[in-house]
């Protein structure tokens, strides 16, 4: 039997020792690609998941109108006010302590009493318990827009 024997020059064996270093240097280089693009498309796939639920979950009113409204009132306007049978009332507010309860476990005031802040007189629809009308007085469009001078108003 005939034994096969490889001759090779300097030059070429260090090219075929440079060639299998780095053949084994960079053979993890197609792996280290591909879990990056797997990363990546993972990555995607949570910000779109994270996207579309925060969608999903968002607190939407199906009450709320949408559209053109049907008609609009000004009342900054005697005619608007005229229109609902309004009234423009005024009234100084204060701003009296009352007693409270602080937040308990439950996130909720049944906690241990404190005190906070309330203001006084609070409006309310004609009949409510809590209004009381007879402390406001009428007061004109005008008389309000000088109350409020910063406000844009119709002359």
């Amino acid at each position: 039997m005939e034994r096969i024997t490889f001759k090779r020059t300097l030059s070429s064996a260090v090219l075929h020792a440079w060639a299998t270093e780095f053949n084994r240097a960079h053979r993890e280089a197609p792996i280290c690609a591909s879990m990056w693009r797997l990363r990546f498309a993972a990555l995607f796939t949570f910000g779109a998941l994270v996207f579309l639920a925060g969608r999903a979950l968002a607190e939407t009113n199906a009450d709320a109108p949408t559209g053109k409204a049907d008609a609009v009132i000004d009342l900054a306007t005697r005619e608007g006010v005229d229109l609902v049978k309004g009234q423009w009332r005024y009234s100084d507010t204060k701003i009296i302590e009352v007693d409270f309860k602080a937040a308990g476990p439950d996130k909720q005031p049944t906690g241990k009493p404190t005190k906070a802040y309330d203001f006084t007189p609070h409006a309310g629809k004609m009949g409510n318990a809590r209004s009381d009308d007879t402390r406001s007085a009428p007061i004109d469009r005008a008389a309000l827009f000088q109350l409020v001078p910063d406000q844009p108003h119709n002359s």
